[in-house]
């Protein structure tokens, strides 16, 4: 399709708005952070306990990054598979029901058996069969979308709100048809979905790389209704080569997905006409489909940053960094797209909290997936590193970064907070209970992301880490297998390595899936008065 009418949401006067606030979301949201698989099977668990506890259906939004996404987008677009979200969020048991028998078997429909999946095969069958810079989004579309019907080899869908976005999208394009989108799942019985937020991170203009770093990342967000950037920012990237400094326009507003990768505009935004208020553009997007799939694939790119810093033997490998032609929305400019790179939100930060601080969300759960223990000998007279918490909390609070990480523009809560977060995780820690923290913060104003101060956020934090009293009730083979450690059949856990599991890229095995899966579930429906806030 080509010349196409889509709507456009710019970001005027640096005031941050967001198109869906016109569906007056609830300002309450949870965060599935990166991690893997292990943080996609952590974050299956943790849906199904807020889907127990009857609370889905009070949350807002649902803002993931990384392995997040790769439990967030079925859950949220998913159109076979599984019959309903009872089979699709799988069957919890108490710990003591737990057996190493049981644990072998991974039910058909259940969004956590695609964790097994054999990531590094599928890559290795895509290489002859795509081009280099969608080898890991096939790969994931492949692994973890294909089997709930929202990616296939023979046709990639446009992705949307509901029937009612659809047909306004059609109305303004006939050539287009019902049948090229998928929108958010509804079906009698289910739970409602909160509105998704997929996060990524602008990387750079391919021509420009290998940069020297740090990248000046910016985040990127994936939705139902639009994609984009609402910050506007003139970012400076550094060519290693020539050692030049290329100013680049990005962010500033969104696009209606279907359009994302089409060439600039020839005229500015103008109102759409008709019955619908808003602006558009006329755009001409060529024959490529970007797919939710596609953006959980983006997200969970965690390769990009460094590929696009560095070559072997002086050729960079950049050329497998996932692409698209990006057209930064402007109302007052016409600035020409350019081939830029996408990568892992979790390069710049992997919950997806500030996402959600951008939309003035003020409860919010926040589940840590993390492979780093909470240190409970901690000295709290000294700054915390990646050795006593989750590396990714640490630059929230103005802490664990240099002034060459991704990450130095972070800080949204004051240092002096974060003492009272690690008092209560290892508090819980040594208690042997689920470790979890409930803080009330002040936000600090953060220019980069165009957050002003504000004056009270509610947030839970749900850490991944063992739990003596889920542990002590779990049958004695279990518990020996969980004993001999990285020799048993359970290596690390719950903190899985990112890499290597199950001796496979990053497949985890049937026993490992499950039982992570029900320590994250039984987190969650054990707790359910720290829930409550979010109804």
């Amino acid at each position: 399709a080509s010349n196409l009418n889509v709507r456009v949401w710019p970001t005027v006067n640096n005031q941050l708005s967001f198109p869906e606030s016109e569906l007056n979301i609830p300002k309450t949201g949870i965060c599935l952070s990166g991690g893997g698989t292990r943080a996609m099977v952590c974050g299956v668990g943790q849906l199904k306990g807020l889907y127990d506890l009857g609370i889905i259906d009070s949350v807002g939004y649902l803002s993931c990054v990384s392995g997040g996404s790769w439990a967030s987008v079925p859950f949220t677009y998913y159109r076979s598979g599984a019959k309903n979200d009872e089979e699709l969020l799988g069957t919890t048991m108490a710990p003591s029901d737990l057996t190493l028998t049981n644990l072998n078997k991974l039910e058909p429909g259940f969004l956590a058996t695609a964790a097994h999946a054999s990531f590094l095969d599928t890559a290795i069958h895509e290489i002859k069969n795509t081009n280099w810079d969608r080898l890991w989004l096939d790969a994931v579309g492949k692994c973890y979308m294909q089997p709930f019907g929202i990616y296939s080899n023979d046709k990639l869908y446009y992705y949307s709100y509901d029937d009612a976005t659809v047909k306004d999208i059609i109305a303004r394009n006939p050539n287009l048809k019902k049948d090229d989108f998928i929108t958010v799942h509804s079906a009698p019985g289910d739970a409602h979905r909160p509105y998704l937020i997929v996060n990524s991170s602008i990387t750079g203009p391919y021509f420009d790389a290998p940069f020297n770093n740090p990248e000046p990342l910016a985040v990127f967000n994936y939705t139902p209704l639009y994609v984009g950037s609402a910050q506007a920012l003139a970012a400076d990237y550094t060519s290693e080569k020539t050692n030049t400094v290329h100013s680049h326009n990005i962010g500033g507003g969104f696009i209606e997905p279907f359009a994302f990768g089409g060439l600039s505009p020839a005229e500015l935004p103008a109102p759409c006409g008709g019955p619908n208020k808003g602006l558009c553009v006329q755009l001409d997007i060529g024959t490529d489909t970007f797919s939710i799939a596609d953006a959980s694939g983006t997200s969970s790119s965690a390769f990009v940053a460094d590929l696009t810093s560095f070559g072997i033997d002086g050729v960079s490998l950049k050329s497998l960094a996932p692409r698209v032609n990006y057209w930064p929305v402007s109302a007052d400019s016409l600035t020409p797209s350019l081939d830029f790179m996408f990568g892992d939100g979790g390069n710049l930060e992997n919950f997806g909290l500030i996402s959600l601080l951008q939309r003035d969300v003020d409860r919010i759960v926040v589940f840590v997936n993390t492979s780093t223990a909470i240190n409970t000998k901690f000295n709290f007279n000294k700054e915390p590193t990646a050795k006593d918490i989750d590396a990714d909390i640490l630059p929230l609070f103005g802490y664990g970064y240099s002034k060459t990480s991704d990450m130095n523009n972070n800080q949204v809560f004051s240092q002096t907070d974060f003492d009272t977060l690690m008092h209560q995780f290892i508090d819980c820690k040594n208690n042997g209970t689920t470790v979890m923290a409930k803080t009330k913060y002040v936000t600090t104003e953060n220019d980069w992301w165009g957050i002003p101060a504000k004056d009270s956020v509610d947030i839970l934090w749900v850490y991944n880490e063992e739990v003596k009293e889920w542990r002590d009730s779990l049958e004695w083979e279990i518990k020996v297998e969980l004993d001999l450690g990285i020799l048993g059949d359970f290596p690390y856990f719950p903190h899985y390595a990112l890499v290597g599991e199950d001796g496979a890229l990053v497949r985890l095995s049937p026993r490992e899936i499950n039982l992570l899966y029900q320590l994250s579930a039984w987190n969650v429906k054990t707790n359910p008065e720290a829930f409550e806030f979010l109804k």
